[in-house]
């Protein structure tokens, strides 16, 4: 949508509504909210991985997870500043941690993983705290559910929404995510079924309201499961 919800002016406590060009390349609805760019903060050491591991989480059923090895004698400090926003760290720690880089980078597993995450978190590049007036060039990169890895450029995280809305892998995703919060997490969703809701979801405009409505209408929601 092009509309975004009231803002308010702090001062006086006024709703001030926005808007946007539907063809502006830096919106993506949720992925550029302020809540989203603080739920998911960036720093030097992560340059938008956080965001980049939360999109694929939440839109595509992708996780993430930092493959930095522990050492034996406790906690390593590389990792923890990987997982920044678990604590507090100071400019030395952030300098010592991009010493360290090269340790992280030459590791293959790291690498696969930053192969995917770099990539989309370049749309956030000109947007640390706040939505910039310029969008940022990155790519849709991911290894999808049939191995394949997918590699298309994007100018801004509207046409990176607009990819991944488009990817089987992200229908696949929501209707699983949608089934388990409406049916529970123990509730199989066959394949044959799966395909239905999908097409559903589409006829629906890839609304999320309108599908969970039909998605309580269906007999299933009202029988018990048997045991």
């Amino acid at each position: 949508s092009s509309s975004q919800p009231a803002m308010y002016d702090s001062a006086n406590y006024t709703a001030v509504k926005i808007s946007f060009n539907k063809s502006d390349k830096r919106i993506a609805g949720l992925l550029t909210t302020p809540s989203f760019l603080q739920r998911y903060p960036t720093t030097g050491v992560n340059t938008n991985r956080k965001r980049a591991a939360g999109i694929l989480r939440s839109l595509l059923c992708k996780d993430m997870v930092a493959a930095i090895p522990v050492p034996k004698d406790g906690v390593d400090e590389n990792k923890k500043l990987a997982l920044v926003g678990e604590g507090h760290y100071t400019e030395q720690d952030l300098i010592n941690h991009t010493k360290k880089a090269n340790i992280h980078g030459d590791n293959p597993e790291c690498n696969k993983c930053h192969k995917q995450l770099d990539p989309i978190g370049g749309v956030f590049n000109l947007s640390p705290f706040s939505l910039s007036k310029y969008p940022s060039s990155g790519a849709l990169t991911y290894y999808n559910s049939k191995g394949e890895f997918v590699n298309k450029p994007v100018t801004g995280a509207g046409e990176l929404a607009d990819l991944i809305s488009q990817e089987d892998d992200y229908y696949s995703c929501q209707i699983s995510s949608f089934w388990k919060w409406t049916y529970g997490e123990n509730s199989l969703l066959n394949p044959k079924m799966e395909v239905e809701l999908i097409q559903t979801f589409k006829n629906l405009g890839q609304k999320p309201k309108d599908f969970i409505k039909y998605l309580v209408s269906k007999k299933e929601f009202y029988t018990p499961t048997k045991y």
